[in-house]
């Protein structure tokens, strides 16, 4: 059985109209009307039948028109199974071709000169990024060291500071001490001579303050802040040093 004039015949029981399904159809009247004759003869019944203008199925047509529409609907079915099949091995296709489009891409010189540059990019970002981490590692570590080094510099100046005043001060009173032995051997020598010749001058600016009963007293200014007193008296001496 056509399937074609089963959908015809089923236009036709929709429509109930010959004339509008032709035009539905895109057929002419005569055409649709043989294709319905033609089922007609192969069902051995009539199908359709007229009441005045009216057009409607026989029992044999509502019969032929169920079995027609499950008929047709799966004709429907099995196109769009056949459809999606195509689709999907379409696609399929599609998909080869694309991998064999990026295969044939990478085989070229350009896309293998891309693909270097763009590792040679990456490989310069990786350095760059180590570069900034080693320079920052570095500049702590210089840091701590600069740190630690003012840290020892100051230390350092601290104890020779420390050094040089204990120093000062020593030498401040070595040279207090000699000059105070100096002193001492000077009156002595002052004070003996003295003795031995009451009249004789003093040396080293040594003035005569008082004579009395054998007692000479004589003063002098024998470092810048030192003052030297001697007294004399039957052949003993003494010395006085004194800071003025």
């Amino acid at each position: 059985m056509d399937l074609h004039r089963l959908e015809i015949f089923c236009k036709v029981a929709e429509l109930q109209s010959f004339t509008l399904a032709a035009e539905a159809l895109g057929l002419s009247q005569p055409t649709v009307s043989e294709h319905i004759r033609s089922l007609e003869e192969m069902a051995g019944d009539r199908l359709v039948e007229r009441l005045g203008r009216e057009l409607r199925l026989t029992p044999a047509g509502q019969i032929l028109r169920r079995y027609a529409l499950k008929l047709l609907a799966l004709r429907d079915e099995a196109i769009q199974a056949l459809a999606r099949a195509a689709r999907g091995s379409l696609a399929r296709v599609h998909g080869r071709l694309a991998e064999v489009r990026e295969k044939l891409a990478w085989l070229s010189p350009a896309a293998r000169l891309g693909r270097l540059q763009h590792e040679i990019d990456t490989a310069r970002r990786h350095m760059a990024a180590w570069g900034n981490e080693h320079v920052q590692r570095q500049s702590r570590t210089l840091g701590t060291f600069e740190g630690r080094l003012r840290t020892w510099a100051e230390r350092q100046i601290r104890q020779t500071h420390e050094q040089l005043q204990t120093a000062t001060h020593d030498l401040k009173r070595a040279g207090r001490a000699l000059y105070q032995a100096k002193a001492h051997t000077l009156a002595v020598a002052c004070a003996r001579l003295q003795a031995l010749n009451p009249r004789a001058p003093l040396e080293r600016g040594f003035a005569l303050v008082h004579r009395e009963n054998g007692l000479v007293r004589s003063t002098a200014q024998v470092h810048p802040g030192m003052r030297l007193t001697v007294e004399l008296m039957d052949g003993s001496f003494g010395v006085q040093v004194e800071e003025v």
